[in-house]
């Protein structure tokens, strides 16, 4: 028999996996207690509403990468901003590799479906976002500052853009039925530093695998 804390578990971890598959609204209360095999009343004692279980799952979704991003990355050993970002860049493609690894963002999702109807769950996507943006613009303005552009860079735009392709990749992807995709934009990001930066990276390896170049 599973604890409370094991059960809670459960819940989050097959309410993230439906939600990425069909989606907040299509996702039943019913549906999740089903995959874990426990009743309506014990998915109430742990989640007052299905709301209160959004918020949970985008928390639980967002810890391991937040923790992952924060401390663990390899790339985050990398002294020079620049490279770390190319690295970083790669780090986030490589994540996709795996054939189980679902392509798709939670975070987009929500916001793209739920920007009208719960905007209070919006609003925590948007928080993540703005993490995220905060993280890549910190190594951006360091490379600004040792590789000073020919032209002005506003880093928070920048920032912002990576967070854009990633988003628009995932839903390529999807569409195209292709996981190479997330490769190729990623890739074609990197390329937009080179230039924006007017550093190659002929002295760094390219290798998918090569994150601490």
């Amino acid at each position: 028999m599973m604890n409370d804390f094991e059960v809670r578990d459960e819940l989050l971890k097959a309410a993230r996996h439906l939600m990425l598959e069909k989606g907040y609204a299509a996702t039943s209360v019913n549906e999740i207690c089903q995959r874990v095999g426990v009743t309506k009343g014990a998915f109430f004692h742990y989640f007052p509403s299905k709301e209160a279980l959004g918020r949970a799952v985008l928390h639980y979704h967002w810890e391991p990468m937040k923790e992952m991003l924060e401390t663990t990355a390899p790339f985050l050993q990398i002294r020079d901003p620049l490279q770390r970002l190319r690295a970083h860049c790669r780090f986030i493609a490589s994540q996709f590799d795996n054939p189980e690894t679902p392509k798709s963002c939670l975070f987009g999702n929500f916001a793209q479906e739920l920007s009208t109807t719960n905007p209070a769950l919006c609003t925590l996507c948007d928080k993540v976002f703005l993490w995220w943006t905060d993280i890549l613009k910190s190594d951006l303005d360091e490379a600004v500052k040792l590789y000073p552009p020919q032209i002005p860079v506003d880093t928070t735009l920048v920032a912002e853009h990576f967070v854009v392709v990633y988003e628009g990749m995932m839903i390529l992807a999807k569409a195209q039925q292709n996981p190479d995709v997330i490769h190729r934009h990623i890739e074609q990001f990197i390329q937009y530093l080179n230039l924006l930066f007017g550093k190659k990276e002929s002295d760094h390896g390219k290798s998918r695998k090569s994150y601490q170049d």
